[in-house]
């Protein structure tokens, strides 16, 4: 590569661009209850079959409601990967401009980078980067928890790009995702005398 990603970081676009590219993030479940497990994969869009060499990428989860009991990691079906280097508090040395996105408390970043030799430049139309283990943990009501794309960009610097084999940033969409948390007790019926009470 000519250029490192993180001189590609601070690059910036005079004009707009159609996105040729994008990152999508998927949950195993879209809805679980506290103590079930649910994987976060991390892909990479490529529908015009560009050549990729490397990429970035931050999102944003609630340390509240999902546990994240793992580092990112690759796997076996991972593109991009021969270098490969994840900050995910608590798996990580956190944000030192940015104390708040790896305290542990309410909504964190998790930010993660990948590189490929020439002879592994990924050129398909979709790709795994990488993958995220969470536990829900027990929730006082239902409700999605979002898991955000480039949340906290602007906080800790680092930005979410692919570059191709020049070092030339790709134009992006991104595609983010929520898991729905169900309290594994809940209650319903009329409370009043006589009336009828279900717990589940």
């Amino acid at each position: 590569m000519k250029r490192s990603l993180l001189t590609l970081s601070l690059l910036t676009l005079s004009t707009p661009l159609l996105a040729q590219a994008g990152f999508r993030l998927e949950s195993s479940a879209s809805s679980v209850r506290s103590g079930d497990s649910v994987m976060l994969d991390v892909l990479v869009d490529n529908p015009n079959g560009l050549q990729i060499a490397g990429y970035q990428i931050q999102f944003g989860w609630d340390a509240e409601t999902l546990e994240m009991v793992g580092p990112p990691a690759v796997t076996s079906s991972s593109v991009l990967l021969d270098i490969f280097g994840t900050n995910s508090p608590p798996f990580g040395n956190g944000f030192s401009n940015c104390p708040d996105a790896g305290n542990g408390l309410s909504r964190e970043a998790s930010f993660s980078l990948g590189v490929a030799l020439p002879s592994n430049i990924f050129s398909g139309s979709v790709g795994h980067l990488f993958r995220v283990p969470y536990v829900a943990k027990q929730a006082s009501q239902q409700a999605p928890v979002p898991l955000l794309i480039t949340e906290f960009e602007s906080c800790t610097g680092n930005s979410t790009l692919l570059s191709d084999p020049t070092g030339t940033a790709i134009s992006l969409s991104y595609i983010d995702t929520s898991v729905e948390i169900t309290p594994n007790l809940s209650v319903t019926g009329a409370f009043q005398t006589g009336g009828q009470v279900d717990f589940e």
